[in-house]
């Protein structure tokens, strides 16, 4: 329970220290400049955010985007103002860049696990126990999909599929 809180504490700390990250990729896929080629996937989640349990720090701004993004001419100016009214009724989990979310799980289930395997100071867990998990950015989906409980709409889809192939 204290790691689940731990955990919707820390996140809705990350989702605001990610959005302005998030408002400056939806309007560098609005600039209507076609020498413009900018590889989103290249940005190194260290430089956006720094995490900690219950503490997450921005590290960019979006004052000058060529801190994120070297490529962008000196002359590109943003205003969010369009980024914002669009993700105004969007929730943020849902609607933000998944790459950068799946990161962010991923450093907070390292950092649990180490407060878990620490000998002393834990923060959440009030005894010590070892963690067999061993996530990277490259197996962390296939690690986590074994964990992963399969909801019953998809059963259904799954299975209506097999109803239609026949």
């Amino acid at each position: 329970k204290k790691a689940v809180e731990h955990f919707e504490n820390t996140k809705s700390l990350y989702f605001r220290a990610i959005e302005d990250f998030n408002f400056l990729i939806f309007e560098l896929k609005r600039v209507d400049e076609p020498n413009l080629v900018v590889n989103i996937n290249n940005v190194n989640f260290e430089k956006l955010v720094d995490i900690n349990l219950g503490q997450v720090t921005k590290l960019y701004t979006t004052d000058n985007p060529k801190n994120i993004f070297p490529e962008l001419p000196d002359d590109l100016k943003f205003n969010f103002e369009a980024a914002k009214e669009f993700f105004k009724t969007f929730h943020s989990e849902q609607w933000f860049r998944g790459k950068q979310n799946l990161e962010f799980l991923r450093v907070f289930l390292e950092i649990i696990k180490k407060d878990r395997c620490s000998k002393q100071k834990r923060q959440i867990f009030k005894n010590k126990a070892p963690v067999k998990l061993h996530l990277t950015k490259s197996n962390c989906i296939s690690e986590l999909s074994q964990y992963a409980d399969t909801p019953d709409c998809l059963l259904a889809f799954l299975a209506n599929q097999v109803t239609n192939a026949a």
